[in-house]
C-alpha cells in the first residue's frame, strides 16, 4: 500500500468515524470486579477476574476426561491399586490450585506417598461398592494394603460416581447435601491455608483426595470465603450451594447475624440463630480451619453478573465483603480488532469501539467487558478511542481489496513505518 493511498484512507475513514459517533447507543457498564473492606479477620490475597482467568489459562483442568493409568488397578485377587498417570494427576492438582487461587490461598503440590495412599483408599471403596472413611475389609486383601487404605480413607475427601477427579473436586466444594451442609468439611479441607501437599486416587467410581496435610503451619490466611470475592460461575455449583466463611477460631452462633444483599435490586436475606432466610449453621470443628459460618440464602441466583454484599455482625469486628459472580467467557480475549468475537474484523467492530469511546467521553462509563477492551485497543496504547476505530476501518478496507492478509497489529506497524 502506497503512502498517498494510506493518506486517503485516513481522511475518508476519519470522516466516517466522526459521522458514526452520534449513531452509537450507550449501555450500562459491566461490573467485573468486587472490592472488599480491609478487615483483620479476612487475610488473604485478592485476585481480580482478569488475574483469575490468566491463572486458569495457565493451570487447565478438564472435568470430563477419564483418568489414565500407567498401571491398571486390579479388582480381583491379588488386588492391585494401579497407578494414575502424571498427566491425570496434574489435571487433578490444577483443579485444586485454581480454587485455592480464586480464594487467595497458596498453591499445594503433589506428594507421591499421598497419591499411593489415596489410590489404595479408592480401591478398597471400589471393592466395597460404597464410600466410607472407615471401610470394611474386603475378602482376600492383604493386611498391609488394607491398613494403608483404611488410614488414607480416614484422612481424605471421598467421592463417588463423578466424571473424573476434577469433577469430584467441584462436588467437594459444593458440599451442600443434607449430610454435609452443616459443616462443609470437604470444602474447608480444600481451603485449608496450612495445606501444602495433597494426593489423589481413582478406581472405577471411587475417588479420594488426601486432606489431612498440615505442613504449611506458618500460613497466615484466614477469613476464607466461598463463594470468593470474584467467583467464576464455571467453578460454583449452584444447586443451590451453601456460602461459608472460616474465621479460624471458635464462633458463637447466638452472637452472629449475617445479611446478604443483592446489589441489583436490594433484596435481603438475614440469618440469625432464631430466624433465617435459608439454612444457617456455625461449625467449630477442625476441618482445616475452625469457626465456620455457613448460610444458604433461599432462592438466591448465582449467575454471571450478580453482585452481593455480605455483612457479618457479632465477631470481634464486623465483616463486610462483596461477591462478584462472573463467567470466564466474558474474559476470553479473542482476535485483536474482533470486538464481538465473530471471527471478522469490520465496520461493526469499529462501531463498537466508537460506542466505548463515546460512553467513556460522556460519563466515564464502559460498555465493553475487559476481553472486548483488550481486543479494541488495536494500537496497544492502553486507550480505546477513535484512533482504534479508524485503524479497524482502514484494516477492513485493506483486506477487502488486497490479496495479502496480515494481522491487524502488523498492518498498523506497516502504516506507521510508511508514514
Amino acid at each position: 500500500m502506497k503512502k498517498n493511498r494510506i493518506s486517503r484512507f485516513i481522511i475518508s475513514i476519519t470522516a466516517a468515524v466522526c459521522c458514526m459517533t452520534c449513531m452509537i447507543n450507550t449501555a450500562s457498564p459491566v461490573v467485573l470486579s468486587a472490592e472488599q473492606e480491609n478487615n483483620s479477620l479476612m487475610v488473604f490475597e485478592k485476585h481480580t477476574p482478569e488475574e483469575i482467568c490468566e491463572y486458569i489459562k495457565n493451570h487447565p483442568s478438564d472435568t470430563n476426561t477419564l483418568s489414565v493409568y500407567t498401571e491398571n488397578p486390579s479388582l480381583t485377587v491379588p488386588y492391585s491399586t494401579g497407578k494414575i498417570s502424571d498427566e491425570t494427576l496434574q489435571n487433578a492438582l490444577n483443579s485444586i490450585n485454581v480454587i485455592r487461587y480464586i480464594c487467595g490461598l497458596q498453591e499445594v503440590t503433589l506428594k507421591n506417598e499421598y497419591n499411593e495412599q489415596c489410590q489404595a483408599a479408592a480401591l478398597v471403596n471400589a471393592l466395597n461398592g460404597t464410600i466410607s472413611h472407615y471401610p470394611a475389609r474386603p475378602s482376600g486383601i492383604s493386611d498391609e494394603l488394607y491398613k494403608i487404605a483404611y488410614n488414607a480413607a480416614s484422612s481424605s475427601n471421598l467421592g463417588w460416581n463423578h466424571n473424573n477427579i476434577p469433577s469430584s473436586v467441584l462436588s467437594y466444594m459444593a458440599d451442600s447435601g443434607a449430610s454435609n451442609i452443616s459443616s462443609v468439611g470437604h470444602r474447608r479441607w480444600i481451603l485449608n491455608p496450612t495445606m501444602k501437599q495433597t494426593g489423589f486416587g481413582n478406581v472405577g467410581r471411587s475417588y479420594s483426595m488426601y486432606a489431612f496435610d498440615n505442613y504449611s503451619a506458618k500460613a497466615t490466611e484466614k477469613g476464607i470465603v466461598w463463594p470468593a470475592l470474584n467467583t467464576p460461575v464455571e467453578y460454583f455449583i449452584n444447586r443451590p450451594t451453601a456460602w461459608s466463611i472460616s474465621i479460624g477460631k471458635a464462633v458463637n452462633i447466638s452472637d452472629i447475624t449475617v445479611t446478604v444483599t443483592d446489589k441489583d435490586n436490594g433484596q435481603e436475606w438475614k440469618f440469625t440463630e432464631n430466624s433465617s432466610d435459608g439454612d444457617f449453621y456455625v461449625n467449630n470443628e477442625y476441618y482445616g480451619q475452625s469457626g465456620c459460618i455457613i448460610f444458604r440464602p433461599d432462592g438466591i441466583k448465582c449467575n454471571a453478573g450478580r453482585l452481593y454484599d455480605v455483612h457479618i455482625e457479632g465477631l470481634s469486628e464486623d465483616i463486610s465483603y462483596t461477591v462478584n459472580f462472573f463467567s470466564l467467557k466474558d474474559y476470553e480475549t479473542g482476535l485483536l480488532g474482533d470486538i464481538n468475537n465473530d471471527g471478522l474484523i469490520n465496520a461493526v467492530d469499529s462501531s463498537l469501539v466508537l460506542g466505548e469511546y463515546s460512553s467513556l467521553s460522556t460519563d466515564g462509563t464502559s460498555v465493553l467487558n475487559d476481553a472486548e477492551r483488550k481486543a479494541a485497543d488495536v494500537n496497544k496504547d492502553s486507550f480505546v478511542d477513535a484512533v482504534d476505530a479508524s485503524y479497524i476501518l482502514m484494516y477492513y478496507a485493506y483486506v477487502s481489496t488486497e490479496t495479502e492478509e496480515i494481522p491487524i497489529d502488523e498492518f498498523i506497524n506497516k502504516i506507521n513505518a510508511e508514514e
